[in-house]
């Protein structure tokens, strides 16, 4: 019995001692006995090598910007020259307007009148219609009643009301009341008055800055 037990004993350290050396076996990465011994190669890097050159791509061109001024110039150039258009098939028209002269004095009173406007003969007919000379007309037909401004005199005027007065265009009488020529008082002269504004900018820069598009 004595002799069995000891023989099962050494089986037993037998088998642990194989099992524990196969692990031990597997565990260990393979070598080949053949294999060479990697080597780290060396760089020297000097001070003296000079920096590699960098070419940056070349810069886009960038377009000039167009400022307000600029695009109000040629907003206002194109607005002049399509009035200029328009104008020439207005034959006759009459509008309701409000006119409110400005002076070295200062502003004056707003003016509520009629226009009433023919191309050939040129005819210009204005009555006011508001509180400010009330009754007052100027009626002007080139070449027609000895040339002459007639005036039936309205509210505030120097003249007794409804007083028929006739003077020439170019009176100081009817000047006083009109800044332009009375032959101007149609959409043509405003619209002539503007163009030629427009022109004065192009001539001096430095005044188109007062010229804008609403």
């Amino acid at each position: 019995m004595l002799m069995r037990r000891d023989t099962l004993r050494i089986a037993v350290w037998l088998i642990t001692l194989l099992a524990t050396g196969c692990f031990g076996l597997r565990n260990q990465p393979p070598t080949s006995k053949n294999a060479p011994t990697p080597r780290m190669s060396s760089v020297s890097l000097q001070d003296d090598d000079p920096p590699p050159k960098i070419t940056p791509p070349p810069m886009p061109e960038i377009p000039a910007k167009t400022t307000a001024a600029s695009k109000d110039a040629s907003t206002l150039r194109r607005l002049a020259a399509k009035a200029v258009e328009q104008e020439r098939y207005l034959d006759s028209y009459h509008v309701r307007l409000r006119r409110r002269e400005r002076s070295k004095s200062g502003a004056g009173e707003t003016e509520v009148m009629m226009l009433k406007y023919r191309r050939a003969p040129l005819s210009v007919h204005m009555k006011w219609l508001g509180d400010v000379a009330s009754g007052r007309e100027i009626l002007y037909v080139k070449g027609n009643y000895e040339n002459k401004v007639h005036i039936l005199t309205g509210r505030g005027d120097l003249f007794r009301l409804h007083t028929h007065l006739a003077f020439a265009p170019d009176s100081a009488i009817v000047r006083s009341k009109f800044r332009y020529d009375l032959q101007d008082a149609g959409i043509n002269g405003i619209i002539a008055r503007f163009t030629a504004a427009l022109e004065a900018a192009d001539k001096n820069p430095a005044a188109a800055g007062a010229l804008s598009y609403l």
